[in-house]
């Protein structure tokens, strides 16, 4: 398999990768092919679709999602 072959299977692969949604974990969303740097800003963080983030990191963030969405309640 060349360099070519083997990146465009990464890519297609990391394009393919589903993520719960952060409000409703039966629908399903993408990550995203490539990260925005968003969190090297001075105030920036990961955003949720990020293909930096691991399966424990979406967790993480879904539940303070949902935490911050039921304060208010």
């Amino acid at each position: 398999m060349n360099e070519q072959t083997s990146f465009s299977v990464e890519i297609n692969d990391l394009i393919r990768k589903l993520i719960p949604h952060i409000e409703n974990p039966d629908l399903k969303e993408r990550v995203k092919p490539a990260g925005c740097m968003y969190h090297r800003t001075e105030s920036g963080f990961y955003c949720y679709t990020c293909p930096r983030l691991n399966d424990e990191d979406w967790e993480i963030r879904r539940r303070l999602h949902k935490a911050k969405r039921n304060v208010g309640k």
